[in-house]
């Protein structure tokens, strides 16, 4: 596009019309800031359509996303549960049983190892599935790149199509 706009000039700059004719040529040809309005246009429209498109997948996984963080959320009040509460109560009833005080202390170890790794994986599955859902949020938003109507990643990085 840009090779044509310079073309464009070239041909009004070696064109027989008067000075102030060439300038208003050029005005009408490209917009305040350098670009063909018809570009900028089409630039603008491309990227509504992406971020409408990119919002309706959004929209789509709404429920899963939801879903992905109440149990994420859960997992967080299950640990806090347990080192706040559980682990207290278990440690008063040892405490108040006749077992050995360092058969009990080795059993709290082993229950809170046990336990933090349980709630360890729990929390790496939720994760894992968390990512792999974004995954396929970003494969599904891309899927507008692919089409030939879509501005590619690059260009909606630098501006140029």
């Amino acid at each position: 596009m840009t090779n044509i706009i310079e073309v464009v000039r070239a041909l009004i700059d070696v064109s027989t019309v008067d000075p102030t004719t060439k300038e208003k040529m050029k005005s009408a040809l490209v917009g305040s800031q350098g670009e063909p309005r018809d570009s900028t246009d089409v630039k603008i429209r491309r990227l509504f359509d992406h971020e409408t498109h990119c919002l309706e997948v959004v929209k789509q996984y709404k429920e899963e996303l939801k879903f992905m963080y109440s149990i994420q959320e859960e997992v967080r009040k299950e640990r806090a549960q347990f080192f706040s509460t559980t682990l207290r109560e278990v440690t008063q009833n040892l405490a108040s049983s006749p077992i050995d005080s360092k058969v009990a202390s080795q059993w709290l170890q082993e229950l809170i190892r046990s336990y933090t790794q349980s709630l360890d994986l729990s929390d790496s599955l939720v994760r894992t599935d968390t990512f792999d859902m974004i995954g396929e949020i970003r494969a599904k938003a891309r899927a507008t790149a692919l089409e030939p109507s879509a501005p590619s990643e690059k260009s909606m990085r630098t501006g140029n199509e």
